[in-house]
């Protein structure tokens, strides 16, 4: 069997292998078998307000996903700045993102310059 036979049949079996696909979508969720698409979904702060929404997804060393950059608003009085919020401080709650964090312990995230 020639390589090229080889790759076509490898793509053939993965496609047999994924399951059927339901996708939703609102306005800025979109779920695929229970995942969350996070770019660029709204970031809620204490107070209700939005304080930016999320730029990119981190990977640890240990190849999972640990953290989320998030484009500042410009509550920093810096303009927009981003940061870096672990998975353990945020909630997924009706489509946004919320964080229990008041604008000084936001201030005191570290920052992520791409």
């Amino acid at each position: 069997m020639t390589l090229a036979k080889t790759l076509s049949a490898a793509a053939i079996a993965a496609a047999l292998a994924v399951p059927a696909v339901s996708v939703a979508q609102t306005a800025t969720v979109t779920t695929l078998q229970g995942y969350v698409e996070l770019d660029e979904m709204d970031v809620i702060g204490a107070t209700g307000d939005k304080i930016g929404e999320v730029e990119s997804v981190l990977i640890g060393p240990d190849g999972k996903v640990g953290a989320v950059v998030i484009e500042t608003e410009g509550f920093l009085g810096l303009g927009d700045e981003d940061i870096v919020m672990m998975l353990d401080d945020i909630q997924i709650v009706n489509g946004e993102i919320r964080v229990d964090m008041t604008e000084e312990q936001l201030e005191q995230l570290p920052k992520w310059d791409d």
